[in-house]
């Protein structure tokens, strides 16, 4: 983990359940910084239709 805190951390389109997804790269970014805030810009999820899969 670094010692610095960064005030802001934005992660953009994680498209988490697509085949694409960076999900664990994102999961261990996430643990390896610290930071104040964070903002999850543009696409989230690649299909909101969660029970269809």
């Amino acid at each position: 983990m670094s010692s610095a805190v960064c005030d802001t951390l934005i992660l953009s389109d994680l498209h988490l359940g697509s085949d694409v997804s960076r999900a664990d790269d994102a999961r261990r970014m996430l643990r390896r910084h610290r930071f104040r805030r964070l903002i999850l810009l543009g696409d989230i999820f690649s299909d909101l239709n969660f029970g269809q899969r």
